[in-house]
């Protein structure tokens, strides 16, 4: 809650400083998940090929290493899937005639985005490499009816001094625009604001709240209008 706040605070004092229009995914290229390399607690899948028994399932230690049958510990932070899958490989073939090695990351766990404002479950979610700020709200279980989709605030770097982008969500989900959609990298944040109209909804709840029980008044009053024109 305490980040959530502090987040909510930044973002109210971008409206003053600014934002830049995001216009195409090729303005912010995707980090792709051949460039991911692994840190700690990454989960990875170590299969040894003819040696199947050899096969582990793992997680990077906090020192960057992984402890793995007959070669022990190996160094796995900072180095590729497919990097370590060949490092591996040499290791193996001290023991084994002609092994194949290959390193799935089954779990994204170094790495975070987050996702906050008109989405179901805010929150912090892993960052698998290559997404986009649309995957990430489906990711938080989609928007909610209040959301303004026109308007998508995505943060990056540091918050005392961070890069604040104007995402156009609405031409993404209605027009299927998807180049307008914008790819993330490790930290970043998304924030999906309120519409007009909710944010009039929550204020009549703020006024409303002490009398809710004698008025019968349901906490979804925001939630009057048509989720077509909403956002």
């Amino acid at each position: 809650m305490r980040m959530q706040l502090l987040l909510l605070a930044l973002l109210a004092g971008c409206t003053a400083c600014g934002t830049t229009r995001g216009s195409t995914i090729h303005e912010y290229p995707a980090a792709r998940v051949e460039t991911y390399r692994l840190q700690a607690p990454d989960e990875i899948e170590v299969s040894v090929i003819p040696q199947e028994e050899l096969t582990r399932l793992v997680v990077i230690r906090p020192d960057g290493k992984i402890s793995l049958p007959l070669i022990g510990d190996v160094m796995a932070q900072g180095l590729t899937p497919m990097q370590l899958s060949e490092k591996l490989t040499d290791e193996y073939s001290k023991y084994v005639k002609n092994p194949s090695v290959t390193v799935i990351v089954t779990g994204f766990n170094s790495k975070k985005i987050y996702v906050i404002g008109e989405v179901f479950r805010q929150g912090a979610f892993p960052y698998t490499g290559e997404m986009t700020v649309f995957q990430a709200v489906q990711e938080a279980g989609s928007f909610t009816r209040r959301a303004s989709l026109g308007r998508v605030i995505l943060v990056r770097g540091q918050l005392e001094n961070p890069q604040v982008i104007d995402v156009n969500l609405k031409d993404v989900v209605k027009r299927g625009l998807k180049q307008k959609d914008l790819y993330l990298q490790p930290y970043d944040i998304v924030y999906v604001p309120p519409n007009g109209f909710a944010k009039t909804g929550y204020a009549i709840e703020q006024v409303l709240f002490p009398f809710t029980p004698i008025l019968g008044v349901g906490r979804d009053i925001g939630y009057v209008r048509d989720l077509g024109d909403t956002f």
